[in-house]
């Protein structure tokens, strides 16, 4: 699944369309928003039950700062700090990711992903709890 607001919430209407055809797939792949949906979809055993956590989750999202934590002091600030930091260019963002976060944590159970038969989603899921 591709990455992009946009995109991933197109994803979302086509998700619809597949379930009512195809129980799952056999491997979940994605790019940015495409790498939360696909992962939301990864968990469950139908891609009905998936969609109906995907549509909850992008429900919610309106304006950027529904999954972006904008800075203190807005973003002209944050990429002027983003700039100044010990190591220069240090950081990778102008936003922060708490609110993304929280949203991964209250969708996606790690642990149900790693009982999954999907061997690249094994890889993954080690990757991602130990990081």
């Amino acid at each position: 699944m591709g990455g992009g607001g946009s995109t991933g919430e197109f994803q979302i209407g086509a998700i619809k369309v597949l379930s009512e055809k195809f129980d799952k797939f056999d491997f979940y792949v994605g790019l940015g928003c495409g790498s939360l949906n696909s992962t939301v979809l990864a968990q469950h055993d139908t891609l009905s039950e998936g969609y109906d956590i995907m549509l909850k989750v992008w429900d919610n999202i309106k304006k950027t700062s529904d999954i972006l934590d904008a800075p203190l002091l807005g973003e002209a600030a944050g990429f002027l700090g983003a700039m100044m930091t010990d190591q220069s260019w240090g950081r990778q963002s102008v936003f922060g990711n708490k609110t993304l976060s929280k949203i991964i944590k209250e969708n996606i159970d790690w642990n149900v992903l790693k009982t999954k038969g999907n061997g690249l989603c094994k890889a993954s899921c080690a990757f991602c709890i130990s990081s």
